[in-house]
Parts: structure tokens; sequence; C-alpha cells
């Protein structure tokens, strides 16, 4: 079987051709337009999942400083590794986002995650590959899995696919962007709607709108994902979360110079946000990605005059105000050997 733009179209083979072309008859009336996606189910498509172009995009990436690439029908983790040789032998701090559209990477989803800064679960092609059926459950294992090792991870494709045409998603747009929410998904993330839809900014408010209103319902079902310890620094992550909700702290501040401390309290999923203070802009931008995180770049100095850095740039951001009690996580004294957690007030 062969499908076009994600399985609008579908087509029987009826011959293969002596020069290689393929003859298919089509199951239903529709039109083909340029660039439109092509999936065979089933097929073992014996083609490197990077092509000579990808490898142009991946050094102009580089040259641009760029601070993620998606990497496209990915397969094995040796691919992404393959990537991550080039970036490393070029100097490169950009970090690779896997999307997992085909069914062997579905298959070595472990191996894959583990080679990745991240994981894009891009669900029109995969939904393709794979039986449309088994796409919920995949997703929910992925997702399960990312946040398990403290991966980000972000569902996307078809979210709000309506509103490419309508000013208002469906009702089972609605419940499918809530889920990812309930998953506890790091992001989620619009295509078409905003790419060629007639209602970008709308789809944007309707999906940041689905989002705000699940969450602040799932807050008071569940305080936190319940994850096993991997090491001293998870529990300390909890401890940080559990005196953050005890005391009903409006937030909780993080002094990280590689962006780890904040993803590690970020896995635990705490539900207030994680504030995150670095000097480094590669790492600054970077945490965007992760759950509940709101970076701001500051200068780093001595201990306490990065701490009043970073709560002069607090209050000026207005994510918190005068007179709050916050949480502090910081990495930050190098003498140290673990992290200090304290509470302060603004």
């Amino acid at each position: 079987t062969i499908l076009l733009d994600n399985g609008e179209l579908s087509f029987d083979i009826v011959s293969v051709e002596r020069d290689g072309s393929v003859k298919a008859a089509a199951r239903e009336d529709g039109e083909i337009g340029s660039r439109r996606h092509v999936n065979l189910p089933g097929a073992d498509v014996d083609l490197p999942s990077l092509t000579e172009k990808d490898w142009e995009d991946i050094a102009f990436a580089v040259e641009e400083n760029l601070d993620y690439l998606a990497l496209s029908f990915i397969r094995t983790a040796a691919e992404v590794e393959e990537v991550r040789a080039f970036l490393e032998k070029k100097k490169s701090s950009v970090k690779i986002l896997t999307k997992i559209e085909t069914a062997p990477a579905v298959k070595n989803i472990k191996e894959i995650i583990e080679a990745s800064d991240g994981i894009m679960i891009a669900r029109g092609d995969l939904g393709a590959e794979i039986p449309f059926e088994t796409l919920p459950a995949i997703q929910d294992e992925i997702v399960a899995l990312c946040l398990e090792v403290g991966k980000p991870v972000i569902v996307a494709t078809h979210m709000l696919e309506s509103m490419r045409e309508h000013p208002i998603p469906t009702r089972a747009e609605m419940t499918d962007v809530s889920h990812a929410a309930r998953q506890r998904a790091d992001c989620t993330m619009l295509s078409g709607e905003t790419a060629s839809g007639k209602h970008p900014a709308t789809a944007v408010t309707a999906m940041h709108k689905i989002l705000h209103a699940t969450e602040t319902m799932h807050s008071r079902l569940e305080d936190t994902a319940h994850l096993p310890r991997r090491d001293e620094y998870d529990a300390r992550a909890e401890s940080a979360v559990d005196i953050a909700h005890t005391t009903n702290a409006p937030a909780i501040f993080v002094f990280t110079r590689s962006g780890l401390t904040a993803a590690q309290i970020s896995r635990i999923r705490p539900n207030v946000p994680i504030i995150a203070f670095t000097e480094e802009e590669v790492v600054h931008k970077s945490l965007s990605l992760l759950y509940g995180v709101f970076s701001l770049h500051i200068e780093f100095s001595d201990p306490e005059t990065t701490i009043a850095n970073g709560i002069k740039a607090s209050l000026e951001s207005g994510l918190v105000k005068k007179g709050d009690k916050v949480i502090l996580v910081s990495d930050v004294p190098k003498k140290l050997a673990t992290w200090s957690i304290q509470q302060r007030e603004l």
C-alpha cells in the first residue's frame, strides 16, 4: 500500500515496470499536490535516513548556531549518534531532537531516547507507518519513557487540525491536547495550523487555553509525577519540590550552569514554576523546552551576588512579586559538592 499526505489518499500497487516506475490504483478520489508525504507502511525501505541535503542543512544549522535540530525518519540510535559525532567534530552546541515517525524507531525507542537530547512524537507520519489503532498507546509509552529518564518530549501533528479552516477546534481535538497535558508531556506543537492555516494566532491561543485549564485542574488531583529515583540528585530534586508544595511557595528558583539541575526538578513536574537562572546563553535558550521552566539570563559572580542578580531579574520579569517566599536551589558555589536548598523572601 502507498499512502500520500499522511493517509489522505491510499493506493494499491498494480505493477512495477522494468524502468522501476510503479503503477498504482487509487482507492478514493482526490488531488495530489506537490511536496506531499509518501509512506509505505510495512515496507523495509533501504534508503539512508539522512540524505546529502540533510547533511548540508545540518552544516547550515551549525554555522547559524541554531538551538535544536529535529531529525526526521530516524530508525536507529546509530543514526542519531552519527549526527552527534558530526556536531562534536564541529564543536557545536546544537542539540538534537529526534522525530519518532517510523516503525523501526518505535522498536528502538529506548536506545533512541538515550542518544537524543529530546524526542518529538511526529504523529502524522508515524500514524501512517503503524496500525493507527496503536498510536495512542505508543504515544503514552514514549512520553512515559522520556519522563522516566528526564528527556524533553513534544507531542506533535494534527492536534488542532480542523483549525486550519475553522476558528474553533473540535471537541475531540480539545481532548487530544488535554490528554498530552495530563500525560505531562513537556510541549505540544502546532504544525499546519500555524504554517498554512487560516487562523494561526487563534490556534495558538486555543491550545494555550486548553493546556492551562487542564493543568490547573490536574494539579488538584495529583501533586507530582511518581518516578523512580535514579540517584541522590533525584532525591534532592524531590525534596525541593516537596518543600515548595508544603510551603505553598509560588516558584522554585534554580541557579545552574549546565541546565541539569533545572532538568532534574522539571522531571518531577512540580505544580509551581521553575525559574532557572544561568549565565550561558545556549543553556538559557535550551531550557525553554523543559516542562514548567522559565529561563532568565543573568551574570554569575560570587554566590550572594548571583542570587541577588537572580532576584532582581525575576522581579523585573513579573514572574514573582516582592514579598513572595520562594524555594532556592543552587549548584553555583564551586566548592560545594552538593546542592543548597533554602527558602528566601523576595
